[in-house]
């Protein structure tokens, strides 16, 4: 009965020896419960088993890990790239930037420039005029604008020397006086240029003269107004020969000749009294008619 109780756990051990290699659990285990070779053969097994699954899952993760690092790699090397596009389209847009910003800014300056130079106006331009040979004229511009103005006077665009006020004055003009005359004017801010005005030169054929009314004769006594009966003036030219006289009423003072021709024209007056008395000439007055 002894015999048979060993021998049956013998074989419940053997058993269950197998039956834990089956289902894989450790082969320490069934070494430890049965000198067998069955059982340690079944054990070792087990650890190759287990070997064979790790060397496995350690070939997946190199795998794993060498898939992660390509991805990586492939990831940064996107993340330069873009990058590196990023930069350059941002450069490429910064001076972009930078040139519109300098068009507005050199704009804004040319129009600010426009804006200044209005600071000055002109009220009054310089108006044409017609003169006679050997006349004056004067030639004006009023303006106004901050600070100090200057003026420079041009004729047909030269600049006159020493022609900087706000008039100008000509005198004993000649045909080389003829032109367009204008003028610039400037301060701080800028310069503006006034109208043109012509200046025509005419032939003046007339002459007028004048003259006081005399309160004494020639030796000394008086003569009063209601004394004086006319006036006669004596025209004469180049070649000496006094022409016809020409008498006034006794209350004038001056007397106007036209349609004088070229060259040159002597006058003197003389007063006539109530008695029919004629005094010398007067002082000789000259006019050239060019």
């Amino acid at each position: 009965m002894a015999a048979q109780t060993t021998q049956t756990r013998l074989l419940s051990t053997a058993i269950l020896a197998a039956t834990l290699a089956l289902h894989g659990c450790g082969g320490g285990a069934a070494g430890e419960s049965s000198d067998n070779g069955s059982v340690s053969i079944q054990g070792a097994t087990s650890s190759q088993v287990e070997s064979t699954s790790s060397a496995s899952e350690a070939n997946a993760q190199t795998a794993t890990q060498t898939e992660t690092s390509t991805t990586n790699s492939s990831t940064t090397n996107d993340t330069v790239t873009d990058s590196s596009q990023t930069n350059s389209g941002s450069s490429t847009q910064t001076q972009q930037d930078t040139q519109q910003d300098q068009v507005q800014n050199d704009s804004q300056d040319s129009s600010q420039e426009s804006d200044v130079a209005l600071d000055i106006v002109i009220s009054l331009q310089p108006a044409s005029q017609s003169a006679g040979k050997g006349e004056s004229v004067t030639l004006n511009v009023s303006a106004s604008g901050s600070g100090a103005l200057n003026y420079q006077w041009r004729k047909n665009g030269v600049v006159i020397a020493d022609a900087v006020q706000s008039y100008l004055s000509l005198s004993n003009l000649d045909d080389s006086d003829a032109g367009v005359y204008d003028v610039i004017i400037s301060n701080a801010t800028g310069s503006v240029t006034s109208s043109g005005a012509t200046l025509s030169l005419t032939v003046n054929q007339s002459v007028r003269l004048v003259w006081n009314t005399p309160n004494t004769r020639e030796d000394g006594s008086a003569l009063a107004q209601q004394e004086i009966s006319a006036y006669r003036i004596y025209h004469t030219t180049e070649d000496g020969s006094w022409g016809a006289s020409v008498e006034t009423q006794a209350d004038a003072t001056d007397y106007t000749f036209g349609g004088l021709g070229s060259g040159v024209h002597y006058f003197a007056v003389t007063v006539v009294d109530t008695s029919g008395i004629e005094s010398d000439f007067s002082n000789i007055m000259s006019k050239q008619i060019f």
